[in-house]
């Protein structure tokens, strides 16, 4: 897998010598049609045709340049857009939400982290409601057995009984804060 700045190396190596190229191509053909106008003043009609026929060129490299910076721009935001919809997704609390990628390129591996990471999230979150139940449920037994000691002094019955009441105050802090929307 390469490196960012391999890929933004590549990228601009690329660029750089597209550029570098036409430029050389534009300026032989500028450096012809001056040595040619030079030589045609006695025909005007072939300078004409001579200008039409480049400007028709010119036009071409143009449009391929221009489809050859879509194509680039839509590589790169393609995958971008689908994280900035997952991430919209995951903001309404769907956290098995998923983006299709092709990891051949650092893109491709970005959303592929992305995917992992929030499945990971997912997990982490599933298991923290499993121990806020295992927790209730601990505490509910709590209250239950006192109920049932009637050796404790009113004191005592009523400082535990705070203490199983700040638990499950605590609990129900946690549990909204990690509350999931069920996929159907």
């Amino acid at each position: 897998m390469r490196s960012l700045r391999e890929i933004e190396f590549l990228l601009i190596g690329t660029l750089i010598g597209a550029v570098t190229l036409e430029g050389l191509i534009v300026g032989k053909i500028l450096e012809r049609i001056i040595s040619l106008s030079k030589q045609w003043q006695a025909r005007p009609q072939l300078v004409l045709d001579f200008f039409l026929i480049f400007g028709l060129l010119l036009l071409i490299v143009v449009g391929i340049n221009f489809m050859i910076g879509l194509y680039i721009s839509r590589k790169i935001t393609r995958p971008l857009q689908g994280l900035i919809a997952a991430l919209e997704e995951i903001k309404k609390g769907r956290l098995t939400v998923t983006v299709a990628s092709k990891p051949a390129d650092f893109l491709g591996e970005l959303v592929t982290q992305f995917n992992q990471s929030i499945h990971s999230v997912f997990h982490v979150i599933n298991r923290d409601h499993e121990f806020v139940g295992q927790a209730r449920e601990i505490l509910a037994n709590c209250r239950k057995t006192l109920a049932g000691q009637e050796a404790l002094t009113g004191k005592e019955r009523e400082e535990i009984e705070k203490q199983i009441f700040k638990a499950e105050g605590l609990i129900s802090f946690v549990n909204e804060h990690f509350l999931l929307k069920k996929e159907d």
